[in-house]
């Protein structure tokens, strides 16, 4: 599988839209079955470029709390906490589509790294959306780098 290159219409930038599916994919909880086995697939893929061989497999990420902890945290440090009320009210407030239940926030990294914290109403769901916002980072950080490049 290789990336397939996008340009996001908001920000004029080069972004992989296989991430940004499997991220809102995992955001909308539409990982019921062969949804969830194309996630972990194409998530394994992107893994074992980094990692080769010594990736941490993807396989029960979707249903299975402990493996998608394992496989995030080859990221870097995996830091989940509860959002408080008031931010709950603010992120509510700020944009339509959070879910009404939203309750937890995660990152890999310590708080003074910039990247961006993610939010979710189960912890499973934070967990997968803090290793797949690494990706999606990095991958923007990569398709970017270039002035030159152009969307595929």
């Amino acid at each position: 599988m290789t990336s397939r290159i996008i340009v996001d219409e908001d920000s004029g930038q080069n972004i992989d839209e296989y991430l940004e599916i499997c991220f809102s994919q995992v955001f909308s909880h539409e990982t019921e079955g062969e949804e969830g086995d194309a996630i972990e697939e194409m998530l394994a893929e992107y893994a074992n470029r980094i990692f080769g061989e010594n990736a941490v497999p993807t396989k029960g990420i979707i249903t299975d709390l402990l493996q998608a902890i394992l496989w995030v945290t080859q990221f870097g440090e995996l830091r989940i906490h509860a959002l408080s009320p008031k931010y709950i009210r603010e992120l509510l407030a700020s944009d339509d589509d959070y879910p009404k239940d939203i309750k937890y926030g995660a990152k890999i990294g310590p708080a003074a790294m910039q990247q961006k914290s993610v939010c979710g109403s189960t912890i499973h769901q934070v967990v997968l959306l803090a290793g797949i916002q690494v990706l999606r980072e990095t991958s923007y950080g990569i398709l970017n780098s270039d002035a030159d490049q152009t969307s595929h």
